[in-house]
């Protein structure tokens, strides 16, 4: 295997995507869902392992969004779990080298911190960001996860081990197909900051989804995974704005 190679598996781990893709066009977000990423719609990138892939570019931006939607075959409260569980996270999170709580609100609100270890050259990452779960709509049986890097969060961050992450924004949206299946759909634009050329990150990025949902498939399936109760909004005291900043300049040149 290449190095490019290597090093393109193992920053996928980073953040948490080149093979088989189907003609490209724009796919809108689920009615029940609010586009924290813009009005702009998802260019579509075809399905991989069961995936439907997606990205977004936004304005002043280098980087692309990502999107991955899938089905879970757990029950939503468990998918949840996995998700918010940050004592677990190193056990499907590729490259991974520790994660910390930083500070808890809730068993649904809390900061964290996670590292990652990074053959060299790439030196290793870590990232802090504010998270939040809860459900939504009147029944609440949609749940929604969302994280960011907040100035609360860089704050309370220790010293970086090597390049400081920027999650602009990460949401999970997850719904009930029945008691023991969740459609799921994962959007994120995280920007990793450093030497890495925004053109590789793009590539590297795009695959991002189909590892990440793979892992947390087989981590929900675990007969140890307890579910998680989650509030719903109008018990949450904060809510997540639109992203109002860019990921990384963009460049003279797009990929």
């Amino acid at each position: 295997m290449s190095k490019l190679a290597k090093l393109g598996r193992l920053y996928m781990g980073l953040l948490a995507i080149l093979v088989g893709f189907l003609p490209a066009g724009s796919a809108p977000a689920l009615a029940e869902e609010s586009d924290l990423l813009g009005s702009a719609p998802w260019e579509q990138l075809g399905t991989h392992e069961g995936i439907k892939l997606g990205r977004k570019s936004l304005p002043n931006s280098a980087l692309f969004a990502v999107r991955g939607e899938t089905e879970i075959p757990a029950n939503i409260d468990q998918v949840a779990s996995v998700i918010c569980d940050h004592t677990r996270w190193i056990e499907w999170t590729k490259s991974m080298k520790g994660s910390k709580l930083l500070k808890q609100e809730s068993e649904t609100r809390k900061i964290a911190y996670q590292s990652f270890d990074l053959p060299w050259p790439v030196e290793d990452r870590d990232v802090v960001y504010f998270y939040s779960a809860e459900r939504k709509n009147r029944n609440g049986e949609l749940v929604e996860i969302i994280g960011k890097t907040t100035p609360e969060a860089r704050k309370l961050a220790p010293a970086s081990i090597g390049t400081r992450m920027n999650l602009v924004i990460g949401r999970w949206h997850l719904r009930p197909i029945n008691p023991s299946r969740t459609h799921l759909v994962l959007e994120i634009l995280m920007d990793p900051k450093g030497a890495l050329p925004s053109w590789f990150v793009n590539i590297v990025q795009r695959n991002y989804p189909v590892e990440t949902l793979t892992r947390l498939k087989e981590q929900a399936l675990k007969s140890d995974i307890k579910p998680l109760l989650i509030p719903t909004a109008a018990d949450s005291a904060q809510t997540v704005a639109p992203i109002v900043e860019s990921a990384s300049p963009a460049p003279t040149q797009s990929p």
